[in-house]
């Protein structure tokens, strides 16, 4: 399939840079020779590749299988240069550089709302716009491998 890249500017250039759409799928295998009953695969697509043909239906061609949930890359990385994905589980840990002493410390899910991406700890809780806190974030799981980790949220 061709796609053009979208113009840019007065004159219309290219936009080279810009990042790619990509998914994080949960799939966990319901039926198959060679993989066991019940097991849950993570597999990571572009959007290109999904329109090309869902892919992960050409790797389990003969299986049968569910796809359990389907999250978007924030186009966000931690300071350890892991990708973060809407769903993530994290823990926001502020400390003051001057002090080094530890100012904020708290466990949320990475959500997608009001036209960006953030954490949130609670209904009740401010919102942080991710891109704002990506250096004080660490991904400990995510709510479709680790549900027990949602309590601990939503406290």
């Amino acid at each position: 399939m061709f796609r053009e890249k979208p113009k840019m500017g007065i004159n219309n250039e290219t936009c080279d840079n810009m990042e790619e759409i990509k998914f994080r799928y949960i799939i966990k295998i319901i039926n198959s020779k060679h993989y066991k009953k019940g097991e849950v695969h993570i597999r990571y697509y572009t959007l290109d590749d999904i329109e090309a043909g869902q892919p992960y239906n050409q790797e389990y061609d003969e299986h049968e299988i569910k796809v359990i949930a389907r999250d978007i890359y924030s186009n966000v990385k931690t300071e350890k240069k892991q990708e973060i994905y809407e769903n993530d589980i994290v823990v926001v840990d502020t400390t003051d550089l001057q002090t080094k002493r530890l100012q904020t410390r708290f466990t949320a899910i990475v959500k997608f709302s009001y036209g960006f991406f953030h954490v949130e700890k609670s209904i009740y809780t401010p919102i942080y716009n991710i891109y704002d806190i990506r250096s004080y974030i660490t991904i400990i799981g995510n709510t479709h491998q680790n549900p027990e980790m949602i309590t601990h949220v939503k406290k």
